[in-house]
């Protein structure tokens, strides 16, 4: 959501349809979630931080997927801190925004979502997603006719930061060989979209296309590792 590229494919390719990724959008309510429970818990006596063992991973699962133990600790949260309580019913009412396949519902969800949001006591905790939303309010909207999302790339590059990370010093050629040639990275599979992994991702702001999609578009680029290996060890390379 950054107006320059908006402006950019709008002078380029005047007839596409600009889509902001639902990744970007629905992680802002976690963020703005957190906040607020860093807030609150700044202000607790030590004694109360550890009655919220596991807050944050808690509060940040959808309530749906929730276990009964960990369903039974957010409910004793919520249930003595009223503004904790606040911000995770938004929080969650945002996500049932995404959970229509139609845009003109999605678009009335988010109107009844806006105006509740405006009168809690949450308000100034997401302003920053109210006006993203208000000002990205057709590019977002726009994902429910298309369907569209960036999480592959989004997540090779996650990938590729990782490696160099774990490898400190790798060249160029070293960390281009490492991806192109894992042998996990280039599969093809049938589509199956898992909404718990979708989940978690939002849960760590991480985004891994093969754990929410099980589904790979992408050809093999070389020859796994392994097989390179096999056949040097049989003396045939």
């Amino acid at each position: 959501m950054w107006k320059p590229y908006k402006d950019a494919v709008n002078t380029v390719l005047p007839q596409a349809k600009v889509v902001v990724d639902k990744f970007h959008v629905v992680r802002m309510a976690n963020q703005a979630l957190d906040n607020v429970r860093k807030s609150l818990k700044a202000n607790m006596s030590v004694k109360e931080r550890r009655t919220l063992m596991r807050e944050r991973y808690i509060l940040l699962k959808r309530k749906h997927d929730l276990n009964e133990r960990d369903l039974f600790l957010l409910e004793t949260w919520l249930g003595n801190i009223p503004d904790l309580n606040d911000a995770y019913e938004l929080k969650e009412k945002f996500y049932w925004i995404w959970d229509t396949d139609n845009s003109e519902e999605a678009k009335d969800r988010y109107s009844y979502w806006r105006q509740r949001c405006l009168s809690s006591n949450s308000k100034d905790a997401y302003k920053d997603l109210v006006r993203a939303v208000d000002n990205w309010q057709n590019e977002i909207f726009n994902y429910f006719d298309k369907k569209l999302t960036n999480a592959y790339t989004e997540s090779i590059n996650s990938i590729i930061k990782q490696v160099e990370r774990m490898g400190r010093g790798y060249s160029f050629e070293a960390l281009r060989a490492k991806i192109l040639f894992n042998e996990n990275l280039h599969k093809k599979r049938k589509p199956r979209f898992n909404s718990s992994a979708f989940s978690k991702a939002m849960l760590y702001d991480t985004f891994n296309w093969y754990e929410v999609t099980d589904h790979v578009i992408t050809g093999n680029y070389g020859v796994d590792f392994s097989t390179l290996i096999k056949n040097l060890e049989k003396g045939d390379l």
